[in-house]
């Protein structure tokens, strides 16, 4: 298992970030409305993935049933890039001129938990996450299954079970209760919002970092300082939502790539460090995505069958 683990960390760390190429997680209405503007705004290339065929997203781009054509365009685009790099700086620009006149928008039907299958052919520039769910704790997850169940599952935590539920509260007080939104320990999360109970922002909101103009109020740090801050305490990653247009983040791939190689780095020492029954605090870790406003935190721990 450990050699599992170092083989999928020289993976990731070698996986280029494709320049233009923008990877949507969800054709809802979310995944739909950043297409639009993707079009309209003439990124060179967006794909969006969705389990739903149906989804509204595929009515707006062009429709992809064969994933081997998807991973050929992946590693096509990652390969021309990769040529790319002894150009000039003016032959670079030019080339990446022609890629937004080029502008290409496609669709395919794919469960959104296998998003690794295509990470693992190159990272896009911005992954945007339109789905329920905490994309990044999924995308984790993936990147650490080995076909065995997987490496780590998402914690869930009942009220009989005391030292764990201890831990978590321990974790949910560490942060101001002003931002805290929500605690789910049955799901292991935590919901940040400077929005109160009540409040709706706006879908064009634009997430101004030190004041919200919406409901006139000052927001003395970021939600990302704050979780960021909490990973001093708890072992956690953060990945930040940068705003990709009003109401819609994306997190970039080189951050993906930097986060994802830590949190295996930190489950594969978790892994040779292993108790024969380990503590919450010996086997867990958390999984935060944030921006100026708001976010989501997810515990994850290591399965003890893998120990």
């Amino acid at each position: 298992m450990v050699e599992l683990i170092n083989s999928r960390i020289r993976l990731v760390g070698s996986l280029p970030v494709i320049r233009g190429y923008y990877l949507v997680l969800g054709g809802g209405k979310i995944g739909d409305s950043f297409l639009r503007y993707a079009k309209k705004a003439g990124f060179p290339f967006v794909l969006v993935i969705d389990a739903d065929a149906n989804a509204p997203a595929s009515l707006n781009a062009i429709v992809l049933n064969d994933r081997r054509c998807v991973i050929d365009t992946i590693s096509s685009m990652a390969a021309s890039q990769g040529k790319d790099t002894s150009q000039k700086p003016s032959a670079r620009k030019e080339t990446e001129e022609k890629m937004t006149s080029e502008s290409r928008t496609y669709f395919h039907r794919m469960d959104v938990n296998d998003v690794f299958s295509l990470l693992a052919h190159g990272l896009p520039e911005f992954i945007i996450p339109a789905v329920t769910s905490h994309a990044a704790a999924d995308i984790v997850a993936d990147a650490l299954d080995f076909g065995q169940g997987g490496l780590v599952r998402k914690l869930s935590i009942t009220r009989d079970e005391g030292e764990m539920m201890a831990f978590f509260e321990s974790l949910v007080a560490a942060f101001p209760k002003d931002i805290v939104a929500g605690s789910y320990s049955e799901h292991g999360a935590i919901f940040f919002s400077y929005a109160q109970p009540g409040e709706i922002c706006p879908d064009n909101c634009p997430g101004q970092e030190s004041y919200c103009r919406t409901f006139a109020r000052e927001k003395p740090r970021t939600i990302t300082s704050y979780v960021r801050e909490v990973t001093s305490i708890y072992p956690g990653q953060v990945f930040e939502s940068c705003q990709m247009k009003p109401g819609i983040g994306g997190i970039k791939g080189i951050d993906l790539r930097q986060n994802l190689v830590s949190v295996m780095r930190h489950v594969l020492t978790l892994r040779q460090t292993a108790q024969e029954h380990p503590g919450i605090k010996d086997s867990s870790f958390f999984i935060a995505t944030t921006c100026n406003c708001h976010g989501i935190l997810t515990m994850l721990q290591v399965s003890e069958a893998t120990h």
